[in-house]
């Protein structure tokens, strides 16, 4: 990540700290005496210190001063990345909500250009890093992360149900706060996973790992995938819900990058990194993890909420989004189904794609005949008779969808500007 100069006219907080580790980063590159250095550290804020020394701590023993400070300098120089980034993200949120062009700005352009949510550094310490290196993790762990992966379906739904919830008791939007449930499963988004994958590293093999949230870089764009990276003594892995089997664990040293394929490269930070993999496509677009931040749930599941609402299934249509779906297998064919939902439409769409044609294949079902008829619950029944079958109990489903659908006039108030 590029440095983004501050001026040191600037009176922010963040950019009087960001100045002082700038200082100390100059003195560690140009090697500077010993006492110079010490006095520059002293300056930081106590919290600043902190992140330091933990991070430091965290990493494996150095038998010499010279990897020491190569260890200090790769920390420091995270932390001003992180603060750059954030002085930054002020700046141009800042001048975008004043502009008159986008002082009635909606939320979903808001979070489309990054200018809400903020993101939030977190306080307390990373997890510490696997002991072993990354080969031993990955024997360890692919038998957990293949068998987790199987047992959930996505679902579209809970985040919008809990913002639901919560404005209902008083909140605005833009006061609702997001976190994805560690018993998601089987029902989950990319956050969700991840954070199932989390839960069952640790209760089966005792790993700490990290939730990662990922934008691309060098864009105002809003977070807008979550995974989960572990810290080995020798570089780092990554962990991809989203991916197919065998491309769902990525394995890089530090400070190296690969090329799993002719498009894509992995590049990998060194130890304690706040910012430890960008991944880029086609050398062009960058895609970068962040782990230092409190928020990774609610920067994700705010844009997935914003994105998904406007997308629609083909042209011309109103947009629609998964409420939820059953994916196949690497492999197999014609096994997917899922469940689509109109808020402006007021309609859902089913769609079994393991009929090849005839009504069964797509059926809708309006928001009216959902709330007052059998409809919505016998086909769903007739949705879960057929192999395969989603993993989520038909009962659950079936109340988050009429949930849905009984307050849609709240998604569609706060999503679309549309009164009711």
């Amino acid at each position: 990540m590029s440095l983004v100069p501050i001026s040191s006219q600037s009176s922010s907080p963040v950019a009087v700290r960001l100045e002082k580790l700038q200082v100390l980063h100059q003195l560690l590159i140009h090697g500077n005496p010993d006492k110079d250095v010490f006095k520059a550290f002293a300056s930081l804020k106590k919290i600043d210190q902190a992140a330091i020394c933990q991070k430091i701590s965290i990493q494996a023993a150095t038998p010499s001063k010279e990897k020491r400070k190569k260890q200090m300098i790769s920390i420091v120089k995270g932390q001003i990345e992180t603060f750059s980034q954030m002085e930054y993200d002020k700046s141009f949120s800042s001048q975008l909500l004043d502009s008159r062009l986008l002082s009635s700005a909606t939320l979903p352009m808001k979070i489309w250009v990054g200018a809400w949510p903020r993101p939030i550094p977190r306080l307390e310490g990373m997890p510490e890093p696997y002991k072993g290196n990354r080969d031993q993790l990955i024997s360890i762990i692919s038998q957990t992360v293949e068998k987790t992966s199987s047992e959930w379906d996505y679902n579209g739904l809970p985040p919008y149900l809990e913002t639901i919830r919560q404005m209902e008791h008083g909140k605005s939007f833009t006061d609702t706060y997001l976190e994805s449930s560690h018993d998601e499963a089987p029902a989950t988004t990319c956050v969700g996973a991840s954070r199932i994958l989390l839960k069952q590293l640790k209760k089966r093999h005792g790993v700490e790992g990290m939730l990662a949230g990922m934008r691309r870089h060098g864009q105002r764009r809003p977070f807008c995938h979550a995974a989960v990276i572990v810290q080995c003594q020798d570089g780092y892995v990554l962990i991809d819900p989203n991916h197919a089997s065998h491309k769902r664990i990525s394995s890089i040293g530090f400070n190296q990058t690969i090329r799993p394929n002719a498009y894509t490269s992995i590049a990998a930070s060194l130890p304690g990194a706040d910012i430890p993999i960008q991944l880029t496509y086609n050398d062009e677009e960058v895609l970068t993890y962040y782990t230092h931040l409190a928020n990774i749930d609610d920067l994700v599941l705010k844009n997935y909420m914003m994105e998904i609402v406007m997308n629609p299934p083909s042209p011309g249509q109103y947009p629609a989004f998964a409420a939820a779906a059953y994916h196949h297998q690497p492999g197999e064919k014609n096994t997917m189904k899922c469940i689509l939902i109109s808020p402006l439409g007021s309609k859902l769409i089913f769609k079994d794609l393991t009929v090849l044609e005839g009504p069964r294949r797509t059926m809708e079902i309006s928001f009216q005949e959902a709330a007052l008829t059998d409809k919505l619950s016998s086909t769903l029944k007739h949705f879960y008779s057929t192999q395969p079958t989603f993993r989520i109990e038909q009962e659950k489903l079936y109340q988050q969808l009429l949930k849905f659908i009984q307050k849609v006039a709240i998604i569609n108030q706060t999503f679309y500007g549309i009164e009711e």
